[in-house]
């Protein structure tokens, strides 16, 4: 379900005064209906160098939210400092509340939602997406079932080479033969050939530090929840599959496009018996 509202004028001024962390592009968030797992995978052309002085540790700290056996969202475009999107939206999973009566709740809020995109989905199958009117062009959201109605998904994205990134992204999730991480993999990838993040390109800053045949990101990551994971004995949430790619950790061996360089970390994490499906 994808919902627009219109917003006040003076709350669309008061934008412009709204501190920016990071402009997430395109992102996927899906369920799986018979196990309960949740996934996000995101890819955006923002340096981790964004991140070295911001109260944030990097993109997936200020982006998604993970409520395992329960559902996953990406909050994204102008993200919220405060977290205060976040926390709604993670509150409002926990009580049952349908991802379409979540959204309707954060455009209640008012403040910055003309620049803000959301997609929530939850184990029941449930999905919704947002984009506010003001977030950067190309802009989509879509969602849908896959896997004869086992995986729920939504795929949203904002300053796009063009919306035939969501399109073939959901495409790609839908067509897909695999588990729940394989398909949010497919679908991110399908993304990333059809252009991903319009500001990057092989020859844009930072420039990329080994051969480039194409680079539509600096970062991408992909988190695997399933029920029973909780936090670790950090405090820090100790997730099936958590694999962060950046422009700062990727190694000379790697490719630059990080996109890639997540599914070939996927691949091999998964070979060495650590990859639920």
């Amino acid at each position: 379900m994808r919902l627009r509202f219109p917003v006040p004028l003076a709350a669309g001024l008061a934008l412009c005064l709204a501190p920016t962390w990071a402009h997430a592009t395109w992102s996927v968030t899906a369920a799986d209906t018979k196990t309960k797992t949740v996934a996000i995978a995101t890819a955006t052309c923002v340096s981790q160098s964004v991140f070295a002085h911001a109260p944030f540790k990097g993109l997936p700290d200020i982006q998604a939210v993970v409520v395992p056996g329960v559902g996953v969202a990406a909050a994204q475009a102008q993200s919220d400092p405060t977290r205060g999107d976040q926390a709604l939206i993670r509150e409002q999973l926990r009580v049952g509340a349908a991802p379409a009566d979540i959204v309707r709740t954060l455009h209640a809020k008012g403040g910055a939602i003309a620049e803000r995109q959301f997609g929530v989905v939850d184990v029941q199958g449930r999905a919704a997406g947002f984009s506010g009117d003001a977030i950067p062009m190309a802009a989509a959201t879509r969602q849908g079932r896959a896997g004869d109605g086992r995986f729920a998904y939504a795929v949203q994205g904002n300053t796009l080479r063009s919306e035939a990134v969501v399109a073939d992204a959901a495409r790609a999730f839908e067509m897909s033969r695999g588990g729940l991480a394989d398909r949010v993999l497919a679908a991110l990838y399908a993304g990333d050939l059809a252009g991903g993040d319009r500001r990057c390109s092989c020859e844009t800053a930072p420039l990329p530090k080994g051969p480039c045949a194409r680079r539509n990101a600096l970062i991408a990551y992909l988190i695997v929840a399933r029920p029973q994971d909780q936090a670790g004995p950090d405090g820090q949430p100790a997730y099936a599959v958590s694999i962060y790619v950046t422009d700062e950790n990727t190694l000379a061996s790697e490719s630059v496009d990080p996109v890639e360089t997540l599914r070939s970390r996927f691949r091999a994490q998964g070979m060495a018996g650590g990859t639920p499906n």
